[in-house]
């Protein structure tokens, strides 16, 4: 019997974004607070509870980063 190794996925670079100023990060985490929440639900449905949850806490901490950067 033959065996087979398969090589890792090759990881694409993912260019890196210009900082975010302090009153650009709010509207930055208001964002990923609707993304997160829509993957959330994505996931939920999919009955891939373990990601849903993990989601929900990015969605959860992202509102709460929103609300204090706003002040």
């Amino acid at each position: 019997m033959t065996t087979t190794l398969m090589r890792p996925a090759t990881v694409t670079h993912i260019q890196q974004q210009p900082m975010a100023t302090p009153e650009k990060a709010d509207e930055a985490a208001r964002y990923i607070g609707q993304m997160t929440g829509e993957m959330a639900l994505l996931a939920r449905g999919a009955r891939l509870d373990t990601l849903a949850y993990f989601l929900e806490m990015a969605r959860i901490e992202a509102q709460t980063m929103a609300s204090r950067l706003a002040r």
